[in-house]
């Protein structure tokens, strides 16, 4: 169990995510990409203990929103997320609040 899936199971943790309009999947995805980013969706899903289908839901809305961007990696199938400007003091601001 990761620090991210204990914490995530916290009531504190659900007010978080209330507080930020979060899904609890979206601050497990940006915390996730605080420690690890620019990798690929799959490296992702396997972090989060999640299917890649399930990554490229999460992920997609998250990019319309402006806090993650897709680039396309050394193969043109795979793409990797990062976190934007706006992501990171998404991420800070929930890093403040743990």
């Amino acid at each position: 169990m990761t620090i991210h899936t204990h914490w995530r199971e916290s009531e504190r943790f659900r007010l978080l995510c209330k507080a930020h309009d979060l899904r609890p999947a979206q601050v497990g995805l940006l915390l996730t990409l605080s420690e690890m980013d620019g990798v690929s969706m799959q490296t992702i899903a396997a972090s989060m203990d999640r299917v890649p289908p399930t990554i490229t839901r999460l992920v997609a809305p998250m990019e319309v929103g402006g806090w993650v961007s897709t680039t396309r990696g050394e193969d043109a199938r795979v793409r990797l997320v990062s976190l934007t400007e706006a992501g990171w003091t998404k991420v800070r601001a929930l890093e403040g609040e743990k």
